[in-house]
């Protein structure tokens, strides 16, 4: 069988033929005048050559064609067989350790025709009712263990406070008209060792009216402030009340050296300045003052009548 190269040299030499011959036949050199050589004619070749007949050779190269091109998708397909069972693999192993996930190839199963089903009944459900939960549990009493049976549990008897009665119409009240001065002090410095005053009261009460002011101390202090950029000096003088002041007064028993009331400022006293002590019995007092750090205003007042003696 000829190639389809010899195929195409045959036609090639078939046109060149062709041409020949018409040049030959149009000149006025006759075929006699031509010397003859040894090599023989196109003709000739021909004559030896059989010509294939041309839908046979176009059949011969569909074939060979249609063979390449099964063969090469024969060879794809095995190498991609290889490449699925050798690289796959790998491919799965780093997407697993890289965090990736591949998909794997999914196999459907064959569909089997079934049987129709039988028609059921369907079973009626019971309705549910929702149930309200509170958020906020209820708070849970817990009930005291049961008393044992020699014990008695008895209610806390309800007592009512009788109501608080006026004492002040009882005492005396005293008045400037009626009231002697005794003993008095104008502004007079407080001391530890202050002079006693004594006086026997035959007809109560006896007054005691003193007004005690306080020693005020003044400090200076440096204070240093700044407002913005700007630095600033100034000295604040703090007046103040001193803490270590006080004052008090004790009445005594001059017969039995008891002491019948204290009173005072400071210390364990009250804050008060303006103070007021009455003795409503009689007897036989001695007043003393003692004090640090005031100044002290005090009157001592009785009555004229059965106190003093009228002359």
């Amino acid at each position: 069988m000829p190639s389809p190269q010899q195929v195409m040299e045959h036609l090639a030499r078939e046109e060149t033929h062709a041409g020949g011959g018409d040049e030959t036949s149009g000149s006025d050199t006759s075929d006699a005048d031509i010397p003859k050589s040894d090599t023989p004619s196109a003709d000739t070749l021909c004559a030896v050559i059989p010509v294939p007949d041309t839908p046979r050779a176009d059949a011969l190269v569909h074939d060979q064609i249609l063979s390449f091109l099964t063969g090469f998708g024969i060879l794809f397909f095995i190498m991609l067989l290889c490449t699925m069972y050798t690289v796959g693999p790998l491919i799965v192993e780093t997407g697993q350790g890289s965090g990736m996930t591949t998909a794997s190839p999914t196999i459907l199963p064959k569909t089997v025709a079934t049987p129709d089903p039988e028609p059921v009944t369907p079973i009626p459900t019971p309705a549910i009712t929702p149930v309200i939960i509170s958020s906020t549990p209820a708070p849970q009493i817990i009930q005291p263990a049961g008393p044992k049976p020699y014990v008695t549990i008895e209610a806390v008897p309800v007592t009512v406070s009788p109501p608080l009665q006026d004492i002040s119409s009882d005492l005396a009240v005293p008045s400037t008209a009626d009231f002697f001065t005794i003993y008095s002090m104008t502004s007079q410095k407080a001391q530890q060792n202050m002079p006693y005053v004594s006086f026997g009261l035959v007809n109560p009460p006896l007054v005691v009216d003193y007004t005690v002011t306080p020693m005020n101390i003044t400090n200076t202090k440096d204070v240093d402030y700044k407002i913005m950029n700007t630095t600033y000096h100034e000295k604040l003088t703090i007046n103040r009340e001193y803490e270590q002041d006080w004052f008090k007064v004790v009445v005594r028993d001059r017969d039995t050296g008891k002491v019948v009331m204290e009173d005072g400022y400071g210390k364990t006293y009250s804050l008060e300045q303006k103070r007021q002590l009455v003795v409503y019995n009689a007897g036989n007092y001695r007043f003393e003052f003692t004090g640090e750090f005031v100044t002290v205003d005090l009157i001592i007042k009785v009555k004229k009548e059965g106190n003093i003696e009228s002359g």
